[in-house]
């Protein structure tokens, strides 16, 4: 667990380094180097040790304010593509069609699917 606990930890400021400097390069025509990818994620992991020893009171209400931008970004969205959108298909189609286009038969696919949705259902 202690390993796989490691790997996330590097895996998320890989991430998140991945994308300052891709912001960095598409606003600002930065070229990377793989000395700022090193440097960058030593800042990221740093930035975060700060602010789990020094503000682990904020995370609580961070974490719900994210949960509640998270919810609203999807409401307005969908009202968005709901409203601008001309062409709909019928409820039965969306709820009752199933089109497998993956080249699997379709109980693979069932399968294929619940793998993919179960980082969700934590």
């Amino acid at each position: 667990m202690l390993i796989g606990v490691l790997a996330m930890g590097a895996t998320n400021n890989f991430i998140a380094t991945n994308f300052v400097l891709g912001t960095a390069q598409l606003n600002y025509g930065f070229t990377i180097q793989r000395w700022h990818t090193v440097l960058c994620a030593y800042l990221i992991t740093f930035i975060t040790m700060l602010s789990n020893v020094y503000f682990p009171h904020i995370l609580n209400k961070l974490s719900k304010a994210i949960l509640a931008w998270n919810m609203l970004s999807f409401v307005v969205c969908l009202a968005t593509i709901l409203a601008t959108n001309d062409h709909k298909q019928s409820p039965g189609f969306v709820f009752s069609d199933f089109q497998n286009f993956t080249g699997w038969t379709p109980p693979y696919a069932v399968v294929l699917g619940l793998l993919q949705s179960k980082c969700y259902l934590n």
